[in-house]
């Protein structure tokens, strides 16, 4: 988790949850709101807003919780402009994606 810690500017040793996800413009732009929980309890909403996406591979691996938000365990941000595929992993599903360009957007639907 450091290394999107770090991509997001994000203070290292807090935990990314994945609240909700949207997909828009017919699959060409992916939403998930998040909420970045510091190591200290304080919570910031932000949206990871991967655009121009071009393949998706999804695999669900459980859904036997009722809990509102799921845990972000791995991430690799690849590279934009289709040349490498983002890898998330969170205890309930993983993701594979090309897309064009990510944006974050902080104080967003979220914590």
């Amino acid at each position: 988790m450091d290394t999107i810690d770090q991509a997001l500017g994000l203070e290292p040793g807090g935990q990314l949850y994945v609240q909700a996800l949207q997909l828009l413009d017919w699959g060409r732009t992916l939403r998930l709101t998040c909420s970045y929980r510091f190591p200290d309890g304080e919570a910031h909403a932000l949206n990871l807003v991967f655009q121009d996406c071009r393949e998706f591979k999804w695999r669900v691996y459980a859904f036997d919780d009722d809990r509102p938000d799921v845990a972000l365990v791995d991430a690799r941000l690849g590279r934009g402009g289709h040349r490498s595929p983002a890898h998330l992993l969170t205890d309930r599903f993983g993701l594979t994606l090309i897309y064009g360009e990510l944006q974050v957007e902080r104080g967003g639907n979220g914590a």
